[in-house]
């Protein structure tokens, strides 16, 4: 949901960056759903 709402602040400022912060999600999301690293 505010995902959104953050996205439109971004495209405004800077256009071409845009698509940057959204391949950088996925990469934070994939080490946060490791359980192994919380069982370490």
């Amino acid at each position: 949901m505010s995902f959104h709402e953050i996205a439109p602040l971004k495209k405004t400022r800077k256009p071409v960056p845009a698509p940057a912060p959204k391949k950088a999600q996925p990469k934070k999301h994939a080490p946060k759903r490791r359980p192994v690293a919380h069982k370490g």
